[in-house]
């Protein structure tokens, strides 16, 4: 028996045990009658394909109705709400409200209201700048200028690839009820950021960076201590 063994793994898989008495007996004195023997290289066949950045962005201008309809818009006000950071490293979150105005190639205001403060920040098409509760204006630190400015791109949905030193599809995640194909876009200098691609419909469920992420991890690690 175990030179039938040796034999059947030694013709079938390089040598390596994928076969044992236990394989065809599962503990009973007779075999069965038929088994499914795992075929050399049956990992590899299962192993996740994922799209190229290529691929997923077309994919995504094609969602939005195509290069030549977003092209035709020029601005664009946005309001809702959010959740706003407060307090000392920003970890109280206030309801609040906010308005955004973009207009092409690349100007932007974002003002955030909550019940007692507001603030602002924008892009003027050279620096990107926030005004705080006291009305005080101030160019935004180096480590968030590309931010905003990748932000206040009007066709930004188009010049994903331009926006990013390098662009990487990962995996995939679940977002809510979906999956997402996660890219990773990062920038020297820059924190990089997550963006998850819809796998059906192609469109941009979620972005984040690893800043906010890392955030969301302390939190968590606090409502479990």
């Amino acid at each position: 028996m175990m030179l039938m063994v040796a034999t059947i793994n030694k013709t079938n898989f390089g040598g390596k045990q994928e076969v044992t008495c236990y394989t065809c007996h599962r503990g009973s004195a007779m075999p069965a009658a038929t088994i499914d023997y795992p075929s050399p290289g049956a990992a590899d066949e299962t192993k996740l394909v994922l799209p190229s950045v290529d691929q997923l962005l077309a994919k995504y201008v094609e969602a939005l109705g195509g290069e030549q309809v977003l092209r035709k818009v020029t601005s664009r006000v946005i309001t809702g709400t959010q959740y706003l950071p407060t307090g000392p490293g920003g970890e109280a979150l206030v309801p609040g409200a906010i308005e955004r105005y973009q207009k092409a190639p690349n100007l932007s205001l974002n003002i955030y209201r909550s019940a007692t403060t507001t603030l602002s920040e924008g892009f003027d098409g050279t620096k990107a700048w926030s005004q705080d509760v006291r009305g005080r204006v101030v160019d935004l630190l180096n480590s968030d200028q590309g931010r905003v400015k990748r932000e206040a791109d009007f066709y930004l949905s188009l010049d994903l690839k331009q926006q990013y030193t390098k662009l990487e599809v990962q995996s995939i995640e679940r977002i809510n009820d979906r999956d997402a194909y996660v890219m990773i876009g990062t920038s020297p200098g820059e924190i990089p950021e997550r963006l998850y691609f819809d796998t059906q419909t192609g469109l941009l469920l979620r972005k984040q960076d690893e800043r906010k992420q890392q955030q969301e991890s302390k939190q968590d690690c606090k409502s479990h201590g």
